[in-house]
Order: structure tokens, then sequence, then C-alpha cells
């Protein structure tokens, strides 16, 4: 058995946005994620999720 060990970000505060600027704030982390040269991307905008 192998042990992996993986360092995380977690947010202290998490933040709300405005209903009207959520879903460009999904399109953007969305855009990010698909660059091929990103491995993970972190943020403190609570989702709902």
């Amino acid at each position: 058995m192998k042990a992996v060990t993986e360092l995380t970000m977690l947010s202290q505060n998490d933040v709300e946005l405005p209903e009207a600027d959520l879903e460009q704030f999904e399109q953007m982390i969305n855009a990010l994620e698909n660059l091929e040269d990103v491995q993970n991307v972190y943020h403190n905008v609570d989702l709902g999720e």
C-alpha cells in the first residue's frame, strides 16, 4: 500500500458574490481550469455546493 500526501489551499473566509456576478465568475474559473498549464484553481467564493 502506497501513501499519498497532497497539499491543498483551504480558505479561511468564504465570500458570496451577487447573483449577477456568479455566472461570469464560473466562466472565468472554467476558462482557467481548461488551460493546459494550470494544475489547480483555488478561490474563496461560496458556490453553494
